[in-house]
């Protein structure tokens, strides 16, 4: 699945939380996301978008986006599965948030870092824990049980959340 198609199922899965939550009190419902990658990072801003504010990302390295920042080779293009149809070969995204245009995978998430740095480095700061590992995940109900480590200079610290 490509970078468009990951930021666009990230951003309808938002809106249909938000239609699913009692009330629309989506605000109230504390969401784990897990991986800081394009569609984590896309799900996290269109959930803040949407009114969720107890939010927490976790991504297992140092930064987001990490993966496949360095595929220089790796050529991104947002419709490349929809051709031959009408604007398949439009090279550029038309999404609330983090647009970007056909590139190297390296610019694109070069691009879109630097988006996300200057747009919404608060809920980045705010709502990104890095350097974690998930090490388990459990549902009792409408509970998700999610167990992790933090990587610390002096080993691995365990920490648990739960869910809704």
């Amino acid at each position: 699945m490509g970078f468009y198609f990951q930021q666009r199922r990230a951003t309808l899965l938002a809106a249909g939380l938000k239609g699913r939550a009692e009330d629309n009190s989506i605000s109230s419902k504390r969401i784990c996301i897990i991986g800081g990658g394009m569609t984590g990072l896309t799900l996290l801003v269109a959930l803040h978008s949407e009114g969720a504010r107890r939010l927490t990302l976790y991504e297992s390295e140092d930064e987001i986006l990490k993966l496949g920042s360095k595929a220089n080779h790796r050529l991104l293009h947002p419709t490349y599965n929809r051709w031959p149809m009408l604007g398949s070969m439009d090279p550029f995204t038309s999404l609330p948030h983090f647009n970007w245009h056909s590139d190297s995978a390296e610019d694109v998430i070069g691009e879109i870092r630097a988006h996300a740095q200057a747009d919404y480095n608060d809920i980045i700061r705010n709502y990104v824990k890095k350097n974690v590992t998930c090490k388990k995940l459990s549902r009792g109900g409408e509970i998700l049980d999610v167990t992790y480590w933090f990587k610390v200079s002096n080993g691995l610290l365990n920490s648990k959340v739960n869910s809704t």
